[in-house]
């Protein structure tokens, strides 16, 4: 911290041959290496079956993350489209109930609260409009916000994010983290695909 309030500097900016960046960076490995000597015999002595299934199984995710997930664009493209399509029809929907813009949502809000009279605010003192709220309403508007929703979040989470990042062979290569989870799963970022909805 001293170094970079004296030098201006931050992690992006730091010159590569300052010492105690160099520093700073090799302690991470001798650290690491001296927990790893005293450690790895106790894991292998007390945990071996666990500890090789481990390995195992590290090695079989960086097999499947080289490899990477074939991307069929031109589905992913007719899906696009479809979704593309509903999401106007239901833009054009929603504007003949009168909300202009499903994606500000404060406005959206503001309609909907003089038509049912929403009263639950955020700590920020907005108007809250989250899918519990939406599920209450009794009218025509919340199904249809839901579903915008939904397509919009998919489109970009899933459809663009596999388009940009395949490779020049249409391949994903998403991130397996074998023991990322709190709960011991894996976990599979870059894009999500555990999270992967089925429609």
């Amino acid at each position: 911290k001293r170094v970079f309030s004296v030098g201006g500097w931050d992690w992006r900016t730091i010159p590569e041959t300052n010492p105690v960046w160099w520093g700073y960076g090799a302690l991470d490995a001798v650290l690491t290496a001296r927990l790893a000597e005293k450690l790895i015999p106790e894991v292998r002595a007390r945990f071996s079956e666990a500890y090789e299934r481990e390995l195992a199984t590290a090695q079989l995710a960086w097999k499947l993350e080289r490899r990477g997930v074939l991307v069929d664009t031109d589905e992913v493209a007719r899906i696009r489209e479809e979704w593309e399509a509903k999401i106007e029809s239901l833009e054009a929907e929603l504007r003949n109930l009168g909300i202009p813009h499903p994606s500000r949502v404060q406005a959206t809000a503001e309609v909907l609260a003089e038509r049912y009279q929403l009263t639950e605010r955020t700590e920020t003192g907005a108007l809250r409009l989250d899918s519990d709220v939406l599920e209450s309403l009794p009218g025509p508007e919340a199904p249809l916000i839901l579903e915008w929703r939904r397509l919009t979040k998919w489109m970009s989470t899933y459809l663009e994010s596999f388009l940009l990042a395949r490779d020049h062979e249409n391949r994903l290569h998403a991130q397996i983290r074998t023991l990322a989870a709190r709960t011991g799963r894996m976990s599979i970022t870059d894009p999500p695909l555990q999270t992967l909805p089925r429609a």
